[in-house]
C-alpha cells in the first residue's frame, strides 16, 4: 500500500502538470487526508485518470477539476477498503480434518470449504476420492509426511501455508483424520496468528473412531473400560528407561483403553513399556490397517506377541493399535457376527 497522496502525486500531478490551482488551502486539505490506496485500485482508475489529463484546462474550471480530484480519491479510497475486507476473508485459512479414510466420513461442512478452496495443501492420509472434490482451478499441493521418508519440514509447510494466506486465496490446509489429533493443526495455527493470518479448524472424524467402528470396537465399555487414551507412537522417543515406565504406569493406571497412532513400526517399544510397567502379557491388541477403507485388514494380537505380529503385518497403509480388554469384545463381536451371517444363509437355503 503507499499513501493516496503519493499516489496523486506521482500519477495525477505528473499528468495534470498544466492545471494552476487557485485556492492552494483546498489542495492542502485534500493532501492532508492522507488516504491510502493499493496498486490494484490505481490500476483500475488509470483510465479516469488519463480522462482528466485529456479534458482542457480552457474548457473546464479549476474548482470542477478539484471536485473530479477529490471524487476520483475517494473512490480509490471505497477500492482499497473493498479490497482489504476481501483479503481478510480470503486470509482465514481453513484447518479441515478430512476423516478416516473412506469418503463418507468427512463432514459437510469439509466438504463445502473443499469445493470452494482456491489452493489445498494436504497430506498422506487424504484419500484420493476426496480430493476430487475440489474445483478445477484449484491448486493441489502435497506436504505429507511417512515414516523414515523424506518430507517436507513443518516449519516449510507452515511458512507456504502463510505465503498462500498473504496472496489473497483460499486456502484449505487438509489432513487425514482430526487436525487436532496428532495433526499438528495447532502448531500451524499459532504459527500464523502470529503473522496476523486467522485460520478455522474444521473437526474430522479421527482415526480411532473410524477405525473402531469400522472393526467393531468398542472403545469404552462400561465392564472392562470407561474411558479411552489416544497415544502417539512416537511417546518413547528421547526418554530415559525410568521415564519411560513412569509414564506407561500412568496409562495403565487409569484402567483404560488405550489407541496407538503411527504405532506399527514402534510395536516393540509399545509392548516393551507396557510390560515394564506392569502390564500382563495376555492383555489383548488389534492392529488395524487401512481402517475404515475397503482395504482394511485386522490382526488380533497380545502385548507379549505383538512386536513378532507388527513385523509379518505387510499390508502398506496407516496402522492403528488398540489395547485393552475392549479387544476381546470386539472378538466376540465379530464371531457372533460371523455366525448370524451363517444361520441368515442357511436359512435362505432352507426357505428360499
Amino acid at each position: 500500500m503507499m499513501q493516496g497522496i503519493e499516489f496523486i502525486k506521482q500519477v495525477l500531478f505528473k499528468s495534470l502538470n498544466n492545471i494552476k490551482f487557485i485556492n492552494s488551502e483546498t489542495v492542502e486539505e485534500f493532501s492532508a487526508q492522507q488516504l491510502t490506496t493499493s496498486q490494484l485500485s490505481g490500476q483500475l482508475n488509470i483510465d479516469e485518470l488519463c480522462s482528466l489529463k485529456r479534458t482542457g484546462v480552457e474548457s473546464t474550471n479549476t474548482e470542477t477539476r478539484i471536485q473530479q480530484l477529490k471524487q476520483l480519491a475517494l473512490q480509490c479510497f471505497k477500492s482499497s477498503e473493498q479490497n482489504k475486507l476481501i483479503n481478510k476473508q480470503y486470509q482465514i485459512v481453513k484447518i479441515v480434518g478430512a476423516g478416516c479414510g473412506d469418503i463418507e466420513l468427512l463432514t459437510l461442512k469439509a466438504a463445502k470449504v473443499i469445493t470452494e478452496a482456491d489452493v489445498i495443501v494436504y497430506d498422506n492420509l487424504v484419500c484420493a476420492e476426496i480430493l476430487q472434490l475440489a474445483a478445477t482451478h484449484c491448486r493441489l499441493i502435497y506436504m505429507g509426511k511417512r515414516f523414515a521418508q523424506k518430507s517436507r519440514t513443518q516449519d516449510e509447510i507452515n511458512q507456504s501455508l502463510y505465503h498462500l494466506a498473504i496472496s489473497g486465496v483460499k486456502v484449505v490446509r487438509l489432513k487425514g483424520g482430526d487436525p487436532n489429533v496428532f495433526g499438528r493443526g495447532g502448531e500451524e495455527a499459532l504459527f500464523l496468528a502470529k503473522r496476523g493470518v486467522k485460520s478455522e479448524f474444521i473437526a474430522g472424524v479421527t482415526a480411532a473412531l473410524g477405525c473402531a467402528a469400522s472393526s467393531g470396537i468398542p472403545l469404552t465399555h462400561r465392564k472392562v473400560a470407561r474411558s479411552v487414551t489416544f497415544v502417539t507412537g512416537r511417546t518413547c522417543d528421547n526418554k530415559k528407561e525410568q521415564a519411560v515406565i513412569d509414564e506407561w504406569q500412568g496409562l495403565l493406571s487409569a484402567n483404560s483403553t488405550l489407541v496407538f497412532y503411527m504405532g506399527k513400526e514402534k510395536a516393540l517399544d509399545i509392548a516393551t513399556g507396557l510390560m515394564l510397567a506392569g502390564a500382563e502379557g495376555c492383555l489383548p491388541v488389534a492392529f488395524i490397517t487401512n481402517g475404515a477403507r475397503q482395504s482394511q485388514t485386522i490382526k488380533f494380537s497380545r502385548v507379549d506377541q505383538m512386536a513378532q505380529d507388527a513385523l509379518s503385518i505387510k499390508q502398506t497403509g496407516p496402522t492403528l493399535i488398540i489395547v485393552g480388554e475392549v479387544v476381546s469384545i470386539g472378538a466376540e463381536l465379530e464371531h457372533c457376527l460371523a455366525f448370524c451371517s451363517q444361520s441368515i444363509a442357511a436359512n435362505e437355503c432352507v426357505y428360499g
